[in-house]
C-alpha cells in the first residue's frame, strides 16, 4: 500500500488492365479487368462493405426479368458502348436439361442476326440470369459496356468464357452471341448441376499464386458460389483498399470488380431480400438438461425471425440452402429460440434453422453443433498448484465435467515455453507432453527450470472427448512472492517508514533489491512494474526510509 505524506491474378499485376484467371470449366480460364474510370461512383463504395460469402443475392442474380430489352439498349447507349449500335449473328439453341434430367439449365434460345441488347435479353430469359449480371460480366471481362469501339478480339471473348490464359479460346465459343449465351448457361449450370463449389464453407484463394494463400469463406448462396466457380479467387485487403485500382502482387480483381460495377450501376447487390450476413449460432453445452440458445446472426433486409430445432445423426455444419439436411429431422414443437436438451437427445447432434422474413421474401439459414448431446464437457476449467522450485509437488484440479455417461478423465502434464492463459482447449503452441506424467500430481525436476508447468485434462466417453488446459503464468525457478510487500509509517516529514518485503521463493533463493518510490497519487496493490506516477528516490534502497520535506504532498511506497 502507499500513504500520503502530509506537511509537516494469375500473376502479379502488370498494368491496370490485364489480370486474373477466372474458372469457367474445370480447365478453361477467362480474363478479368481491374476497375477503371468507368465505375466512377466506386469511389463512394468502401471495401469494408464487401462480403466474400455473399457477393450478390440469389434473387438479384437469378432474375430472368431483371431488365427489359429496351432498358438494356438504353443502358448501353447511356454509357457510350459500341454494343448499342452493333448486331451479331448467333445460332438458335434448344432447351438444355441438367444432369438430373429434370431441371433446366436454359430454355430454348432463338438466334439470328440480333442487336447486342436483344442477345443479352434473350439469354437472360432463356437461362434465368439477370441482364444486370451479364452486363457487369461483359464489363469486368472485356470492358465492353464502356468501350466505344471494341476490337474483334474483345467481342469474340466477351464473357471470358472458355478462353484460357495459356492456350487459344475454344473455337466453338468465339463470337459475341456465343459468349453471352454460353456465359449465362454456365452461370446456371453451376447451380442446377451441383458443379464444383456449392454453398457452405469453402477455402478460397487470393490469387493463382499458391504462395499468396487462401482463407475460408462461408458461401451463403448459389449466386456467390457461381461467381467463385467462374472466378475462383477472392480480393485481398490491398485490392479492397483501392477499389478503383490495383492492390499488391497477391491481389485478384474479378469478384471485387463484379461487386463494384454492379453496386455502381444498379445499387445494392443484396437488394431488399433478407439474407444472413453472419451465420446463426448456438450457445450452450452438450450437457443433457442444458438450455441451448439460438442467435440469428447478422442479416440484411431487417427481417423478423422464426426458429426450428433439428436433431441430426451427424453435424450438418453450416446450413445455407433453405432445406432441412437429409441427415436431420425437425423436433416437433421446438420452434423457440431456446431449447432444453433431454435424455432422448443423447448421442444426437442438434441444429437450428433460422428463417428471416420481410415483405420481399424469406431465406433460411442454419448451423449445427459439432459434438453430440451427452459428449464430455468441461464446465469449470482445470487448475494447477505448486511451488515454482525443482522438487515441488504440483497438483491438478480437474475442474468440473459433465457427460452421459460420466466421462473418464485423463491427465497429461505439459512443459511450456511461455505462460499459458485460460481458455485453451487443445495443446497450446510451445508446449510438449512430459513423458510418463499422467497422474493428478507431478514432481518438478531440473529439466523443468525456466519453463511453465501445466496440465491438460481430457474427458473421454463413447460420444467423444474434449480437452481443457489449466492456466500457468509463473515459470519454474523464477522468483515468486506468496505475499505482497507492504509499507508502514506515519504520514509526516521526519517519520521513519518500514518496508516488509513479503515472502519470496525461487531456486536459488532470490536476492532482494529494495527501491523507495515517491508518487503523485495513491498506489493500489497489484503493481508488478513502477507505476507511471512514481519516481525512485535516489539512494533510498534500505528496508527503512525517513520521510523528508520533498515528500510532503506525495505518496510513499516501495518496490
Amino acid at each position: 500500500m502507499s500513504r500520503q505524506v502530509q506537511g509537516a491474378p494469375r500473376r502479379p499485376v502488370r498494368s491496370p488492365r490485364g489480370l486474373i484467371a477466372a474458372l469457367v470449366t474445370t480447365v478453361m480460364l477467362a480474363v478479368s479487368l481491374v476497375v477503371g474510370t468507368a465505375a466512377t461512383s466506386a469511389q463512394a463504395l468502401s471495401g469494408s462493405n464487401f462480403m466474400p460469402g455473399l457477393i450478390i443475392s440469389d434473387s438479384q442474380f437469378y432474375d430472368g426479368a431483371g431488365m427489359s430489352e429496351a432498358q438494356i439498349q438504353q443502358f448501353l447507349a447511356s454509357r457510350g458502348s459500341g454494343l448499342a449500335g452493333d448486331s451479331f449473328a448467333v445460332n438458335s439453341r434448344s432447351a438444355v436439361v441438367a444432369k438430373d434430367g429434370v431441371h433446366l439449365r436454359c430454355n430454348a434460345f432463338q438466334g439470328g442476326t440480333l442487336a447486342a441488347s436483344t442477345i443479352i435479353y434473350r439469354a437472360q430469359v432463356a437461362c434465368g440470369i439477370s441482364a444486370k449480371v451479364l452486363l457487369v460480366t461483359l464489363q469486368k471481362e472485356q470492358g465492353l459496356v464502356t468501350k466505344s469501339s471494341p476490337s474483334q478480339s474483345a467481342l469474340d471473348r466477351a464473357m471470358g468464357y472458355a478462353c484460357p490464359d495459356t492456350a487459344p479460346c475454344a473455337p466453338t465459343t468465339l463470337g459475341f452471341g456465343n459468349q453471352v449465351y454460353s456465359g449465362a448457361l454456365q452461370f446456371n449450370t453451376y447451380k442446377v448441376n451441383g458443379f464444383a463449389r456449392q454453398p457452405g464453407v469453402q477455402a478460397i484463394a487470393y490469387s493463382p499464386n499458391a504462395s499468396c494463400g487462401s482463407n475460408t469463406v462461408n458461401i451463403q448462396n448459389y449466386a456467390t458460389a457461381a461467381l467463385y466457380n467462374y472466378t475462383p479467387y477472392q480480393p485481398d485487403a490491398a485490392a479492397l483498399a483501392n477499389l478503383s485500382g490495383t492492390g499488391d502482387s497477391c491481389s485478384s480483381y474479378g469478384n471485387r470488380n463484379f461487386w463494384v460495377y454492379y453496386s455502381s450501376w444498379f445499387g445494392s447487390t443484396i437488394g431488399p431480400d433478407p439474407y444472413p450476413v453472419a451465420t446463426p449460432t448456438i450457445s450452450g453445452t452438450t450437457t443433457i438438461g442444458d438450455t441451448l440458445t439460438a442467435g440469428p446472426g447478422s442479416w440484411a433486409g431487417s427481417p423478423t425471425f422464426t426458429y426450428a430445432w433439428l436433431t441430426c445423426t451427424s453435424s450438418p455444419g453450416t446450413i445455407t440452402d433453405n432445406d432441412v439436411p437429409s441427415n436431420c429431422s425437425a423436433i416437433p414443437g421446438a420452434t423457440s429460440s431456446t431449447y432444453v436438451t433431454s435424455a432422448s437427445d443423447g448421442g444426437h447432434y442438434l441444429a437450428i434453422l433460422v428463417t428471416g422474413t420481410n415483405s420481399f421474401g424469406s431465406f433460411t439459414g442454419g448451423f449445427g453443433m459439432e459434438s453430440p448431446i451427452g459428449a464430455p464437457v468441461d464446465v469449470t476449467p482445470p487448475t494447477v498448484s505448486g511451488a515454482s522450485v525443482p522438487g515441488a509437488i504440483w497438483t491438478a484440479n480437474s475442474g468440473t465435467w459433465t457427460g452421459d455417461p460420466t466421462p473418464t478423465l485423463l491427465y497429461f502434464w505439459l512443459r511450456c515455453a511461455q505462460p499459458i492463459t485460460p481458455g485453451h482447449t487443445s495443446v497450446p503452441d510451445g508446449c510438449v507432453a512430459i513423458a510418463g506424467a499422467n497422474s493428478t500430481t507431478y514432481v518438478t525436476g531440473p529439466g523443468d527450470a525456466g519453463t511453465y508447468i501445466t496440465v491438460q485434462v481430457a474427458g473421454t466417453g463413447p460420444l467423444g472427448f474434449s480437452l481443457a488446459v489449466a492456466p500457468s503464468l509463473v515459470a519454474l525457478d523464477l522468483p515468486k512472492t506468496d505475499t505482497p510487500p507492504t509499507v508502514s509509517g506515519t504520514p509526516q516529514a521526519g517519520s521513519t517508514w518500514t518496508l516488509n518485503p513479503g515472502n519470496w521463493t525461487g531456486a536459488p533463493a532470490p536476492t532482494l533489491g529494495l527501491f523507495w518510490l515517491r508518487c503523485d497519487q495513491p498506489i493500489a496493490t497489484g503493481f508488478t512494474t513502477v507505476p507511471s506516477s512514481c519516481a525512485a528516490i535516489g539512494g533510498a534502497n534500505g528496508s527503512t526510509y525517513v520521510a523528508t520535506a520533498a515528500d510532503v504532498g506525495k505518496y510513499l511506497t516501495a518496490q
